[in-house]
This record gives structure tokens, sequence and C-alpha cells, in this order.
């Protein structure tokens, strides 16, 4: 993918970060509403083995957005 960000990689832990804005149809595979008043940006996924893990915010059954705060600690 362009414009990701691969400065915060670990040999066996590797971190991206993609602007949705420039690659909309990474958005769409991954499933995340980049409109304006979306409560979904910023959206963290953990891959492993290439199979998504965990994301937060959490999307619920119903579609709807699982609250999270995005601090140090939360993320940790």
């Amino acid at each position: 993918m362009n414009n990701v960000d691969y400065r915060y990689s670990l040999e066996h832990l590797k971190f991206g970060k993609i602007d949705l804005t420039r690659n909309p149809k990474a958005a769409e595979k991954y499933k995340i509403n980049t409109h304006a008043l979306s409560k979904q940006l910023p959206t963290l996924i953990l891959f492993k083995n290439g199979e998504e893990e965990m994301r937060r915010p959490l999307i619920g059954s119903k579609g709807k957005l699982t609250p999270f705060s995005f601090t140090f600690v939360s993320i940790e």
C-alpha cells in the first residue's frame, strides 16, 4: 500500500499507519467509515499472521460502535 508508515516496527511486531483519505480502498477493505462525522477514526487493528485479531473501537453485531478512549494506557 502507498503511504504506509513502518517506522515503529520491531523484528516480530510491525506497526503501520495508513492515511485512509489517500487510500480509500484500504478503508473499504477493513470496513472503516471515513466520513467526517464517523467515530471510527482513529481505528487500531491488530493482525496476527495476516488475520484480524482485535480492533478498537469495536463494532457491535448491529453495526454500533463501542466507545473507546485513545489514551496511552488504554492502547498499551
